[in-house]
């Protein structure tokens, strides 16, 4: 009998784990530098939510008192209420204060995501980054993405419990933990694509799975074998250690190659399951997670995690990103106090049953979902009729997808099978040529920041122009040992005379280290230039720390846009352009600074002749496209 382990029908320390799992979130996402493993503060929630739901059902069933309907009623008391006042007060800013690229992502992904559950697939379906600040700083609902992954588990798993526990318990346990492993090495063989693996439930089954089979092991008294408190109290602490630890020690997951998502997760995972099976009454960790600081942030944990996220964005959307540590600090601090009311006022009332009964909370959430269904829809349908523009300002702003999705209809698909089979393989569009009648001269190369400028090449010069790009820094590295068929490609063309490198320099160069980035481009340029051929290295466009496309609906007064930043930024930004001093004095090699294009002696400009140049906060859309590459020529000696 584990008659040492806590069994009492509440548990004061998960609701200080809780506290443990969403301040971390809270932080990462108000961009503070210490949390940059925050985020595993969700996967934190996904074990708890396996491990509560679960011995809830098995208490229930073992009393006799389980019933399906009253899950599901239970599971719409706990979470619509406050996420549909979430989204009914987010929905008239995002109107107000959203920009193009944000607002459809927010009213489908997001609100029509969030009120079905089905928001982890949309933004998966769109694109969307979880770590790209372009995608998730302004979304003011990009975080309801991990409510829908447990809105699945909600939906289905009582229905396989009662299917396999009518048969055995230990095939119901039998099948959890098939799952559990299934998920978490299909999870791990595809973790080399994160996008893929952080929003699709399957990929993140076995978090919660290991909740549930934590539950089952807990619940079944008469199997546990009696331990030492020594050793319930080490691994409490190593349990907590692994949660922690990751929060501080994780500063980038992009720096490695080809690193599976899945062990940035599975240290926290580990840890909360370890804390949850372990801790003892008498232990300091259960002293700690059970104080009432802990218990308390615990409790509105859930409000708070709805509305952190929507504070940051809108002040990012109407303020930039550069937001001062202090506000961001004041933004966190706001999430939990108007959580706290939230809670009080929303959560804890629809939870009464005998203020709302079960038909009026199943008739309430049913009028809610098909509100925020049609509101969603009309929302998009009407966009340019609702949406707050400047009036006096181009709206040269597009969506850099459909930048991407529009380009099969300009241009032509490459003539070369193997370049075009080596961009297929990527699943990110196809290779284009500019024109089909003429040898290809001219070669484009590195990622998406190398595409934006191929549209402007491609009208500019009478030049047939290539590109040869892969999305993300590292993919799509302008190295040797990287892209080999590239090289080759361009090295026994005849007709290729200049290769132009575009790439986001400032990642690469901050990932690579500065030593490795100076080898592998020099290395690079010199192997392109004793073939012979004339190479361009066009320092990146400026990064901005505001939402570019505000200049289309703020300052609804007539006045004059103000869609700049200072020019000091820049210094941070162009640490690699001390390498590309260094290759410019190679014979053939070209290096052209941007900053004469977009910058003055004090400011940075995200507008020319009152037209926007940015499609997000580091690529160009097609007017910024086509204006940079006119200064690219007037600069360059090899158009």
């Amino acid at each position: 009998m584990q008659t040492d382990l806590i069994q009492t029908d509440y548990r004061p320390e998960i609701d200080g784990l809780r506290a443990l799992a969403v301040i971390p979130v809270i932080f990462f996402h108000a961009g503070f530098d210490a949390f940059r493993g925050g985020f595993v503060g969700v996967d934190v929630f996904f074990v708890i939510s396996g491990y509560l739901i679960t011995t809830i059902i098995l208490r229930e069933k073992t009393r006799g008192q389980f019933c399906l309907l009253g899950f599901y009623e239970r599971r719409a008391r706990r979470i619509l209420p406050a996420l549909f006042l979430v989204l009914l007060c987010c929905a008239p800013a995002g109107f107000l204060l959203l920009t193009p690229p944000q607002f459809e992502s927010f009213f489908i992904s997001g609100v029509l995501g969030a009120a079905t559950f089905v928001s982890n697939f949309l933004f998966f379906h769109d694109g969307a980054l979880y770590f790209d600040e372009a995608d998730s700083a302004l979304n003011p609902l990009f975080h309801v993405w991990s409510l829908a992954v447990e809105e699945q588990f909600y939906i289905f798993f009582p229905l396989i419990f009662l299917l396999l526990f009518k048969f055995s318990s230990r095939l119901f346990s039998f099948a959890v933990l098939i799952m559990v492993l299934s998920s978490a090495v299909g999870s791990f063989i595809y973790g080399e694509q994160q996008f893929s693996v952080f929003y699709i439930t399957p990929f993140r089954a076995w978090e919660i799975g290991s909740g549930v089979l934590a539950a089952v092991y807990l619940f079944d008294k008469d199997k546990g074998i009696r331990r030492s408190k020594n050793i319930d109290s080490v691994l409490s602490w190593v349990g907590l250690s692994l949660i922690v630890a990751p929060i501080f020690l994780i500063k980038s997951t992009e720096a490695a190659k080809n690193f599976p998502y899945m062990l940035y997760l599975l240290p926290a995972v580990i840890g909360t399951l370890l804390l949850i099976v372990f801790v003892r009454k008498e232990t300091l960790i259960f002293r700690m997670l059970s104080s009432p600081p802990m218990v308390g942030i615990g409790l509105i944990s859930y409000s708070t995690y709805l509305w952190h996220q929507p504070l940051f964005a809108f002040s990012r959307n109407v303020y930039g990103d550069n937001l001062p540590g202090l506000t961001l600090l004041f933004l966190a601090s706001l999430s939990l106090i108007v959580g706290f009311a939230s809670w009080k006022y929303v959560e804890a009332p629809f939870r009464n049953k005998d203020k709302f009964s079960r038909a009026s909370i199943f008739l309430l959430s049913a009028l809610g979902t098909i509100f925020f269904i049609a509101a969603a829809i009309v929302a998009v349908k009407y966009e340019d009729s609702v949406m707050v523009k400047n009036p006096i300002v181009e709206a040269g702003q597009i969506d850099f997808d459909k930048y991407m999705d529009n380009l099969p209809d300009r241009f032509v698909e490459c003539q070369d099978q193997l370049i075009m089979d080596e961009h297929i393989a990527w699943s990110h569009g196809v290779c284009f040529e500019s024109k089909s009648d003429q040898p290809i001269e001219m070669a484009v190369f590195g990622d998406s920041h190398a595409l934006h400028l191929f549209k402007g090449l491609a009208e500019h010069t009478e030049k047939n122009v290539v590109t040869l790009w892969k999305p993300g820094w590292f993919n799509g590295a302008p190295f040797v040992e990287e892209n080999q068929i590239f090289f080759d490609y361009v090295l026994d063309s005849e007709s290729i005379n200049t290769v132009i490198f575009n790439v986001w320099w400032r990642r690469l160069y901050e990932l690579e280290g500065a030593k490795t980035f100076e080898q592998k481009l020099t290395k690079t340029v010199r192997a392109l230039t004793k073939g012979g051929k004339n190479v361009v290295l066009t320092a990146d466009v400026p990064t901005l720390n505001f939402p570019p496309g505000k200049c289309l609906f703020m300052n609804k007064a007539l006045a004059k846009p103000q869609c700049s930043m200072d020019a000091s930024i820049l210094s941070d930004q162009e640490e690699y352009l001390s390498v590309f001093r260094k290759l410019d004095e190679i014979e053939n090699v070209e290096v052209i600074l941007t900053r004469d294009f977009f910058c003055d002696a004090t400011h940075c400009h995200a507008l020319k002749q009152d037209s926007l140049l940015y499609a997000d906060h580091h690529h160009l859309n097609s007017v910024g496209s086509k204006l940079f590459v006119e200064f690219l020529a007037k600069r360059s000696d090899y158009f």
